[in-house]
């Protein structure tokens, strides 16, 4: 979190942020043309993905220990081969279903120790819990293997949990799509609920070594 007397430097770091993301559009535009005049186009599996978004208006600079909206939503687009038609898909989906669907794309068996389900051109995924995951970044003094937060989206709700004092935040994301309005204070049987789902998440990791959060 930054201090409120630094908000004109926010403020700079914001615009060059977004303008760097205006320059990347332009030249993923430009390599999507190049690629796209290959030969080989036709056979092609493309990715463009990230792995978090920023927090400005959440009072960070950049992004911070958090796994709010404005860092978990990312962009994905996967064009796969022999794909001609396009369309918008809005079931949420994990990182980790990348790797599966890359070797599914192959023509390979998924192996029964990947995370994640393969996502596929001529269906949409259904709908199911997802489950995002942060790391507090290391320090000189300080190494953080296990997470410090985890959070679970499952229908409307969205609940953000602390690894380390086991405090819980709740949102209605169909009605509070920004995250203003804590409800976890009313909320007990839907927070139990999600806690039950994130625990049976985290158990299904199939490689060591295993995240642990006790919550």
């Amino acid at each position: 979190h930054y201090p409120i007397t630094w908000q004109p430097v926010a403020d700079i770091l914001k615009a060059r942020y977004e303008e760097s993301i205006s320059f990347m559009d332009s030249e993923l535009e430009s390599f999507v043309e190049f690629v796209y005049d290959q030969p080989f186009s036709s056979n092609l599996l493309f990715i463009f993905t990230a792995d978090h978004g920023e927090s400005f208006e959440r009072g960070y600079i950049n992004h911070g220990d958090e796994l709010y909206e404005s860092s978990t939503w990312i962009p994905l687009l996967i064009r796969f081969p022999k794909q001609r038609e396009g369309r918008r898909i809005s079931t949420a989906v994990q990182s980790a279903d990348l790797a599966p669907t890359i070797v599914n794309a192959l023509g390979d068996p998924v192996p029964h120790w990947m995370n994640g389900r393969p996502l596929k051109a001529q269906n949409s995924p259904e709908s199911s819990e997802t489950i995002a995951v942060n790391f507090k970044h290391p320090t000189a003094d300080s190494h953080y293997p296990l997470p410090t937060k985890l959070a679970i989206w499952s229908g409307k709700y969205k609940l953000i949990v602390s690894c380390v004092d086991r405090t819980g935040e709740l949102y209605d994301l169909s009605k509070d799509p920004d995250e203003l309005v804590d409800i976890s204070f009313k909320q007990n049987d839907t927070i139990e609920d999600l806690k039950q789902k994130l625990r049976l998440g985290i158990a299904m990791q199939a490689t060591d070594p295993k995240l642990d959060c006790k919550i």
